[in-house]
């Protein structure tokens, strides 16, 4: 498998803070599938169930696309042909009627390799290296239940006192996302787990939707340094 050198080595430590931090919860659950994944990262976490909202269905159309014509796909992507491809999966599948539904798929495709640490480039270069990496991403999600549903209703189904809600470095890029934190918090029964540079930066931005909380209590994880992402995880739960 082609793997960028950041490598699965460097997310054990990760992997060994996260299960004694969050040793008594039972499922991981992600309000929306994109860059920054720890469920399809090659973190080895110990939870009994996965979940991940797809809230644009990117990985079904992912698959569709490569059930199709796994050929066109990959060209796709290797030339960012979008059009083209639309072209050749146009009247095929409900799922694919437009170009913007392509490149729904190929953006899925492209947050699948980051998070597995695969290079897109080396995993597009020949039709065998892009199958392994397809079986590969497919392998990934296996043990994983992919939902598509409203970010809010992700968290009522799924939120348990023994769920952890992970959300990637805060983005304002996010629509609503902040806003749907800081509403859920109010109910919360399990945890939610942001990826921040530090404490103040976290407070900071969730402080505008949490005005009637406390926050109990606030534990991190850092990550490897040599990792695109913010220096720590911290773990957020409702105050009694």
């Amino acid at each position: 498998m082609h793997r960028i050198p950041a490598g699965a080595s460097i997310w054990v430590d990760v992997a060994q803070q996260l299960n004694r931090a969050l040793h008594d919860s039972l499922a991981l659950c992600e309000p929306w599938f994109g860059p920054g994944s720890l469920i399809l990262s090659p973190c080895r976490l110990r939870f009994k169930v996965y979940a991940i909202n797809d809230t644009r269905q990117g990985l079904l159309k992912l698959f569709e696309m490569f059930r199709i014509d796994k050929h066109v796909l990959r060209d796709a992507i290797a030339n960012d042909r979008i059009e083209a491809c639309f072209q050749q999966f146009a009247g095929k599948s409900p799922f694919l009627k437009t170009t913007s539904d392509v490149s729904t798929g190929i953006a899925a495709f492209h947050s699948c390799a980051d998070n597995i640490c695969i290079d897109p480039v080396a995993a597009t270069a020949t039709g065998v290296a892009f199958s392994q990496v397809i079986a590969t991403i497919h392998e990934k999600l296996v043990p994983v239940l992919v939902e598509n549903m409203p970010v809010t209703e992700f968290i009522k189904r799924f939120d348990k006192p023994y769920t952890v809600f992970y959300i990637p470095k805060i983005s304002e890029d996010v629509a609503g996302l902040l806003e749907t934190v800081g509403t859920a918090m109010n109910r919360l029964q399990g945890c939610f787990l942001i990826e921040a540079s530090d404490a103040s930066e976290l407070n900071n931005a969730l402080a505008p939707y949490l005005k009637n909380i406390r926050l109990a209590s606030v534990g991190s994880v850092a990550f490897p340094a040599r990792l695109d992402r913010a220096e720590r995880l911290f773990i957020i739960r409702q105050s009694a």
